[in-house]
């Protein structure tokens, strides 16, 4: 029998005594029947006694079920813990064994480079061998007078022809002679087709990536010679040329001439010296990460900016406008974003239009914010901004504020008895 048919059975059987003596109602007469008063409290007393077995054993067995539950759990967690370390084991493994092949597809790649560069060298020693005179035939040797032939010495011919190839173009250009049968320029031609040689003279060749820039007989000459202006260029103005590789490379595939290098640096140049102090000021306000104070700002530093990503003339002339228009500004203890100053660009102010502007907003933004203060009770709705909207944009709403602190400017001097200002402002002017 289980537990809940005997829990129902013990149920069933109980019931309350209905003995009044029993039950506490009266007190106990000699009229009353002992002994089923007795009987009929034996069975009660039987009754809860057996209700309370089966709460205890009730009780003992969720407690068993309970534990039980506890031990599935516990066998649960422990099984996951274990299940984690062996994914984490395996995880492990799989990255050992990925980077065991990685080091072998490297170990690899370095072999065959290595057998490749013996297989050249031997094809090399091999047309060296082959070119050699043959051996003089046994026997009495015919000695014809004259002066010697000297031994033709293809590497110092090369060195001395075509140093400016470097040591492993050099190579290249003594196997390709020695297996041409000694065509110079066959020779030549061949090495201009390498990679080696593309790496060494990056933007020599033009768009189709066959045909070199320069006509002339000796295009790398040119080329040497136009790198070496460049890099003098830049050297004299204090910046390194190193930094500027990616920078030169395009000098060489838009086909600019050293003398319009040498205008647009001095052009960019000129245009800050005097506003160096300024655009460093500008500098700091806008990209203080980079630039904590201007003492750890130098004029190259500042220079160099303009054109360390393009060298073309419009974006460096668009970077100097932007720089002398923060620059203007900073002159007048005034802080425009790179955002606002680009955009004056692009509405045509220029340096000079800016120092104008900032000077005019030096002298009359104070007043206009005393008007906004005295008539709205704030005067950030009329702020540096704004008066740049209304000065080079105007329609806009900065300029219907200006207009409307004009007119209640106007009204407050000519109404009588002043102006009638609450504590919300002038009737009729609205914070728009």
């Amino acid at each position: 029998m289980s537990i809940l048919q005997r829990f129902l059975e013990i149920e069933r059987q109980y019931r309350p005594p209905t003995n009044p003596v029993l039950t506490g109602d009266r007190e106990l007469s000699a009229d009353d029947d002992i002994g089923a008063i007795r009987e009929e409290a034996a069975q009660s007393e039987a009754v809860q006694a057996a209700r309370r077995r089966r709460e205890f054993i009730a009780q003992q067995e969720a407690d068993r079920q309970a534990a039980a539950l506890r031990a599935q759990e516990e066998a649960a967690a422990a099984q996951a813990l274990q299940d984690a370390e062996a994914a984490a084991a395996r995880e492990a493994e799989a990255a050992r064994i990925a980077a065991q092949n990685a080091a072998n597809e490297a170990e690899a790649r370095r072999l065959a480079q290595e057998a490749e560069r013996l297989r050249l060298e031997q094809l090399r020693l091999q047309n060296l061998a082959n070119n050699q005179p043959p051996p003089p035939p046994p026997g009495q040797q015919i000695i014809i007078p004259g002066d010697p032939v000297e031994d033709f010495d293809g590497l110092t011919f090369a060195k001395e022809n075509y140093s400016w190839l470097g040591d492993e173009l050099i190579t290249k250009f003594i196997d390709e002679f020695n297996t041409n049968g000694g065509d110079e320029q066959e020779a030549i031609r061949s090495v201009r087709t390498t990679q080696a040689y593309k790496d060494k003279f990056p933007g020599i060749f033009r768009e189709d990536g066959v045909t070199i820039r320069s006509e002339s007989p000796t295009p790398e000459l040119d080329y040497i010679k136009r790198r070496e202006d460049y890099s003098n260029l830049l050297q004299d103005y204090n910046l390194n040329p190193d930094f500027f590789e990616g920078q030169i490379e395009t000098l060489f595939m838009n086909d600019v001439s050293p003398r319009t290098f040498e205008d647009r640096l001095s052009t960019a140049y000129n245009a800050l010296f005097n506003q160096f102090d300024a655009v460093k000021q500008y500098y700091v306000n806008n990209y203080p990460n980079v630039f904590p104070s201007t003492e750890d700002i130098t004029d190259e530093t500042i220079f160099a900016s303009f054109i360390s990503e393009d060298l073309s003339e419009e974006i460096i002339q668009q970077r100097v406008d932007v720089s002398q228009i923060g620059g203007a500004f900073a002159e007048q203890d005034f802080a425009i974003s790179s955002e606002q100053a680009t955009r004056l660009v692009s509405a045509g102010l220029t340096g000079t239009g800016a120092q104008q502007l900032a000077a005019r907003a030096e002298t009359q933004l104070p007043r206009l914010q005393r008007l906004a203060r005295r008539f709205t009770g704030r005067e950030d709705i009329f702020g540096l901004s704004e008066f740049i909207e209304s000065e080079v944009f105007g329609s806009g709403v900065a300029d219907q504020i200006r207009d409307r602190l004009e007119a209640e400017a106007q009204t407050a001097f000519t109404r009588e008895g002043g102006a009638a200002v609450t504590a919300a402002g002038v009737t009729g002017l609205e914070e728009v």
